[in-house]
């Protein structure tokens, strides 16, 4: 019940390393939400950068 929120982003948790660039999942993930479930989304990143 704390009001202490964490921000994910200090940890790189939501930064997914794939050379030659970093894919930012918490970016796609918002881009995508609305319209397409988790499972969408996890598929669209896999094909869009090649996974």
């Amino acid at each position: 019940m704390s009001h202490r929120r964490v921000d994910f982003h200090n940890f790189g948790i939501l930064t997914l390393r794939h050379l030659p660039d970093s894919i930012k999942l918490d970016d796609e993930y918002k881009k995508l939400k609305k319209d397409h479930t988790i499972e969408q989304i996890a598929w669209s990143i896999i094909k869009k950068y090649d996974l």
